[in-house]
């Protein structure tokens, strides 16, 4: 699709945005009618190490297809697992998908109680098909249907990045379409174009390691016990001019990332510097190197979204940046990305921190969404019954492909010449 006619999408006709949607739907589906509104839906989120549920109810937008649906967040738990993981080095896969089967009829249960409703209540079922963990996803995907079939109620897979990409609609229904999104996290990183409901365009997504990723592996190397969040912490604390780190891909003109590089640096940087240091001084050692990693990864997300606004400047305006996972709940960062979002005449966004880690709320949100946009396009809403020949999907890219077409705009950007705070 060529970026010229997204923008020409507000002006089509209901029949050619609904197509659109349609070659874009999670797989597997088979029709089912939609629920009139207002919806009840039901969020299963076990994507990788959090069993997360949450009740949502939605509306449809009040004035066009392109304002954020209505919404009340009716319940939220979640168990999380980490504590369970801590003596492996990290999350198996194995023992989170047998710790989500144990844990969801719980955490159902009590966010139906939490919302004074019962099974009876919920019109759809949403549930995380991918990407993640694949004896996670399978977990989700079984309880779903389990729920469904004995409730007779109709289920909607969801891809779990497109919740974080819409989150920032939730507590922000002024965000219209179309509008830039960074997603960063512990697994992923992308830099996506949202045109509309189903319409979406990867301009840059990560190489290698997740920016959460490698704040995680260098909180460890640093015996840190929260891992990212301690270590960004622990920056607040250091000098980041102390160890200067090359920022990663600066003379590539994409708008991929890559975090394994330096990564890696900072590994090499620490382990020689540690062989001079007294364990006295080996605090502010740490702290030091957590503020030049932070200061490259600012550096790093905020270059390459500043490539990304050119580059959808080029093609129509973009008047809003979500910034949406994990790593959104970093200060530095969030300023940093804000920055240079300003400079380009663009607001940043951002969900707030319980919306900006793996929720279930956000998978509820997708399915307001899409049954608002099927509503007002007449397209046919996502839904499947509960005995449909459904998969979960470990990898699944999210959006059309748009990365070549970055890279031969050619577009350079300076690095930003505010360092971090």
């Amino acid at each position: 699709m060529a970026m010229g006619v997204v923008w020409a999408s507000r002006t089509l006709c209901r029949a050619c945005r609904a197509q659109r949607v349609l070659q874009q739907r999670p797989r597997g589906l088979c029709e089912q009618a939609a629920p009139a509104p207002p919806w009840t839906i039901l969020g299963i989120e076990s994507s990788f190490d959090d069993t997360a549920v949450a009740v949502v109810r939605g509306t449809p937008a009040a004035h066009s297809s392109f304002g954020a649906p209505g919404s009340e967040v009716l319940s939220s738990v979640a168990f999380d697992q980490r504590a369970l993981h801590k003596n492996t080095g990290g999350t198996v896969p194995r023992t989170a998908g047998q710790l989500h089967r144990l844990h969801l009829p719980r955490v159902t249960q009590e966010a139906l109680q939490l919302a004074n409703v019962s099974m009876k209540d919920i019109d759809v079922i949403a549930f995380t098909q991918g990407p993640g963990l694949g004896p996670c996803l399978q977990a989700g995907l079984e309880f779903a249907k389990e729920l469904g079939e004995s409730y007779r109620v109709p289920l909607m897979p969801v891809h779990h990045m497109e919740g974080h990409l819409l989150s920032g609609r939730i507590e922000h229904p002024a965000v219209c379409f179309p509008y830039l999104s960074l997603l960063a996290s512990g697994g992923h990183c992308l830099l996506l174009l949202a045109a509309g409901i189903g319409q979406y365009h990867r301009l840059g997504h990560g190489l290698d390691d997740a920016p959460g990723e490698a704040y995680d592996k260098l909180a460890r190397l640093m015996g840190l016990e929260r891992g990212g969040p301690d270590l960004a912490t622990l920056a607040e604390q250091g000098c980041p001019t102390r160890f200067s780190f090359k920022t990663p891909m600066h003379e590539t003109r994409s708008c991929d990332f890559s975090f394994s590089g330096l990564k890696t640096a900072v590994i090499r940087m620490y382990e020689q510097e540690r062989l001079h240091v007294t364990e006295k001084n080996l605090s502010q050692l740490h702290a030091d190197l957590a503020a030049g990693f932070q200061k490259a990864v600012c550096q790093h997300l905020s270059t390459r979204t500043a490539r990304a606004l050119e580059y959808c400047k080029l093609h129509g305006d973009v008047r809003d940046v979500v910034f949406a996972g994990g790593v959104a709940s970093n200060l530095a960062i969030r300023n940093a990305v804000s920055q240079r979002a300003r400079q380009y005449g663009a607001a940043t966004v951002c969900p707030s921190p319980a919306l900006c880690v793996d929720n279930a709320i956000m998978i509820a949100w997708v399915a307001v969404e899409h049954l608002a946009h099927a509503q007002a396009t007449g397209a046919p809403p996502s839904l499947c019954g509960p005995t449909s020949a459904l998969r979960y999907i470990p990898r699944w890219p999210l959006g059309q492909d748009d990365r070549c077409r970055v890279t031969k705009t050619n577009i350079k950007v300076p690095l930003s010449n505010t360092a971090q705070q």
